[in-house]
């Protein structure tokens, strides 16, 4: 050794440092969830107070039309639509996904206004092909060409949605819930007293709801122009119509293929059957949309822009797994809750025993739009990425499989086989979708808790299924059944820490409500 030098002394043993205590990761998507749930509670009141008065129509349309006018009237509807949404050139779609990607209010402004140039653009050209076919598409789809002058009119209308919706998405985006609320509420009622009007005092028979709803469209596309018009260019953006036109065609392709989806099942029904099994299939169709009015919409408007906006946070998967869970629960509640007094809600709303047999199909098709709800969370990476084609693809095959679904079950089953093609059809939409799009963004999707809430609330239905209908057993039963399974779908459905937060503002607005009586100083949530 060295003279004059002495040993490092020896190193300690090595220690085992403790890593950093992980973030409250729900904690820190409370605030995101706070926000989608306050805008949705907005959104779904005045989607209630909308579906109140939707309703009131109900005994309107079934006391002036027979079950065979009513199948004419949602042919009607469904084509317009179709047609609408397919020369729209998707630019609803495509400035919902552009908006964010420009910080500027000038882009911005640009932006919208491309959108609405485009659906303009589109809306002209369908109404010239319309105009000069009419007669020959009302024969091909109803039967006769004597509709011709109802598309005509119907798809105006549609188009005039087209333009409404862009100027919704807008309003969305700057997150004015109580204008698109307030717009939406008020349009219906006045739709609803001028399609009772011009029913009653002018007997326009099946122009009546067409010209109704034009006007509203109508009126309702002038206020949201006025009102919004600070945010909306008059020159569009030169270089915005290519970006938009690239998502915007298989956006409106994707569009047209769910219509299809959608509205094939009426077409075959009546090909299969007759025009009354598609009133009775249309009836309890539209009473099972309530949970697409109540749920469904109200969410879908509020995450369209919120996902966009925080995709880049740091917890973004979290809360996008966190929103699944609870938009599932959400859906299966509200399913459950209709669906088990399906029959009973049938016999209050419809004008004759003919349509009695509507209930067997509204418990599914309420769960196949919780499912293609759904389909608007799980679907985050094909959007972000803009790999719209791969939607393009997945409706395509699950067309094909929705009508071999109906071809098989129809005859064997009538109106419930349709039911059940529905429901299968956006299953399987919702669930391949995901498996691409956690390809392209992968998120922690709860797949055990989602599973056995799903098994837990198709099993009540299927028993709820079984039981009288309109007797006071019978009803006593379904409350029973609905009493046992409802706390067992909470909490397979949540967390304890989730239970936890529940509780707590349980207690602070249980006291606050207590608060005038007891004057007790409100409890630390």
């Amino acid at each position: 050794m060295t003279a004059g030098l002495t040993p490092p002394p020896p190193a300690p043993p090595p220690t085992r440092t403790t890593a950093p205590e992980a973030p409250d990761v729900l904690a820190a998507v409370l605030p995101r969830l706070r926000e989608a749930g306050a805008h949705t509670l907005v959104y779904g009141i005045g989607s209630a107070l909308q579906a109140a008065s939707g309703f009131i129509l109900i005994p309107l349309y079934t006391r002036h039309f027979d079950a065979a006018t009513y199948g004419v009237f949602a042919l009607l509807t469904l084509v317009s639509t179709f047609g609408a949404t397919a020369f729209s050139f998707g630019a609803p779609s495509a400035l919902a996904r552009s908006y964010f990607d420009y910080t500027e209010p000038a882009d911005r402004k640009g932006v919208v206004a491309t959108s609405i140039y485009l659906v303009l653009a589109g809306g002209l050209l369908a109404m010239g092909i319309t105009i000069a076919a009419s007669e020959a598409i009302s024969q091909r789809i109803i039967g006769s060409p004597a509709y011709g002058p109802h598309l005509r009119l119907i798809l105006a209308m549609a188009i005039l949605a087209q333009v409404g919706g862009v100027l919704l998405v807008l309003a969305r985006f700057k997150r004015r819930s109580m204008l698109v609320v307030g717009t939406n509420l008020v349009a219906l009622v006045g739709t609803s007293v001028l399609i009772w009007y011009l029913l009653t005092s002018w007997q326009l028979g099946l122009m009546a709801p067409i010209i109704g709803m034009l006007v509203s469209q109508g009126v309702q596309v002038l206020w949201l122009g006025w009102a919004l018009r600070d945010d909306i260019g008059v020159r569009g953006m030169r270089r915005e119509v290519p970006v938009q036109l690239a998502y915007g065609l298989p956006a409106a392709a994707v569009g047209v293929l769910y219509y299809a989806l959608d509205s094939v099942d009426r077409v075959l029904l009546n090909k299969l059957t007759d025009t009354s099994a598609v009133g009775v299939y249309s009836l309890g169709y539209r009473i099972a949309f309530v949970i697409n009015v109540l749920l469904v919409q109200p969410f879908g408007q509020i995450w369209t822009p919120m996902r966009m906006e925080y995709r880049h946070d740091a917890h973004a998967r979290r809360l996008f797994a966190v929103v699944l869970r609870y938009f599932l629960l959400a859906g299966l509640v509200g399913s459950l809750l209709i669906g088990t007094f399906s029959g009973e809600l049938v016999a209050l709303v419809a004008g004759g025993a003919q349509y009695r047999e509507a209930y067997r199909v509204v418990g599914l098709v309420m769960l196949g739009y919780v499912a293609y709800g759904a389909l608007g969370i799980v679907d985050a990476g094909i959007i972000f990425e803009r790999k719209v084609h791969f939607h393009l693809v997945n409706f395509a095959v699950a067309l094909a499989l929705n009508v071999a679904l109906n071809f098989l079950l129809i005859p064997r089953l009538g109106i419930v086989g349709a039911g059940l093609a529905t429901l299968l059809t956006y299953a399987v939409v919702t669930i391949v979708a995901g498996a691409l799009s956690v390809r392209l963004y992968r998120v922690p999707w709860e797949l055990g808790r989602i599973t056995m809430c799903v098994l837990l609330a198709v099993g009540a239905l299927l028993a709820a299924a079984f039981l009288p209908i309109g007797t006071p057993v019978g009803v006593a039963i379904k409350v029973g059944l609905l009493a046992a399974v409802l706390p067992l779908l909470w909490f397979a459905g949540t967390e304890p820490a989730e239970r936890a937060v529940a509780a707590s503002v349980t207690r602070v607005a249980a006291a606050w409500l207590a608060r005038p009586f007891t004057r007790q100083p409100l409890p630390e949530p």
